[in-house]
């Protein structure tokens, strides 16, 4: 089966068996809806029509893999994109897809089947799993073997929206999301097992690793993750990509990234960040709703 996870700043292919959390095949393809969604409100026609393009393009590939099941599944951007229903009817009138909106604490419980299955026997009883998204992070509480999760609006291209450099604006969007869901996640500290997922988790990892920062790219301190804050604000975009290897779509919100993490760390007073080779995708491999 196949299983497309359209987010807010890219679309992902994933092909593997329902039931088992490793893809066999997958494919990223930058398409930021988030930026028309969060600064506009609304999908324009020319990000619509790429946005078809691509489907399309997807489309042909799960017929070239012999791909019997598909899954579209959308988050935040297309989910609070006012002309949703159009732009869904219209996706499903050219190319009869039928793509599904999911809320975030749908994600957070897809995320966190992934990341049990992943870390088999659980490492700790109790841990904080944290999702950035380009539109949110998800954040799932697990203590006492019952979970808690929420959706902070606090993604990367969200924050970017509100400003380009200025990331005093993002601390403060970052921390008044994190003050109003704190009930959620109480029992956090700094026994708690974290683990962080998402695009812009792997490349700090990998970064990190690359330029002497950490080790490991599987596992970083609150010391690394300050160093990479520091590093990136030091440099511009057109920096970021030429000197340290970053994708044009990274290059820009690797930089949020960095500071959701800072602040989650610093609020739980959290020492390091485990990340996982899993993600929403995985999760809907699991799913018994295929």
């Amino acid at each position: 089966m196949a299983v497309i996870d359209i987010g807010s700043n890219a679309i992902r292919l994933s092909i593997g068996h329902k039931g088992l959390i490793n893809e066999i095949h997958s494919e990223r393809f930058p398409l930021r809806l988030g930026k028309d969604s969060f600064y506009n409100g609304q999908l324009s026609r020319y990000t619509t029509n790429r946005f078809l393009q691509v489907l399309k393009d997807i489309q042909q590939k799960t017929k070239t893999h012999h791909v019997e099941k598909t899954r579209f599944v959308a988050t935040s951007a297309l989910r609070e994109a006012k002309n949703k229903d159009y732009i869904i009817d219209k996706i499903y009138d050219r190319l009869g897809i039928e793509v599904e909106l999911i809320s975030g604490v749908t994600e957070a419980k897809l995320l966190f089947n992934a990341v049990k299955k992943y870390y088999t026997p659980p490492p700790l009883k109790q841990s904080l799993i944290m999702d950035i998204g380009g539109g949110s992070v998800e954040l799932i509480s697990y203590r006492n073997k019952k979970i808690k999760a929420t959706s902070l609006k606090m993604g990367t291209v969200r924050l970017l929206s509100q400003s380009a450099t200025q990331h005093h604006l993002w601390s403060k969007t970052i921390e008044t999301q994190i003050s109003t869901h704190i009930d959620r996640l109480k029992g956090v500290n700094k026994s708690s097992f974290f683990i962080g997922t998402g695009g812009n988790v792997k490349s700090l990892g990998k970064l990190a690793y690359y330029t002497g920062i950490s080790k490991r790219t599987d596992r970083l301190s609150i010391n690394s993750i300050n160093t990479l804050f520091v590093i990136l604000s030091g440099l511009t975009y057109r920096q970021r990509i030429t000197q340290l290897g970053l994708k044009p779509d990274r290059a820009d919100v690797i930089f949020p990234a960095a500071l959701i993490i800072h602040h989650i760390m610093t609020r739980f007073n959290l020492e390091y960040v485990n990340i996982p080779r899993v993600g929403l995708r995985n999760g809907l491999f699991l799913s018994k709703d295929n």
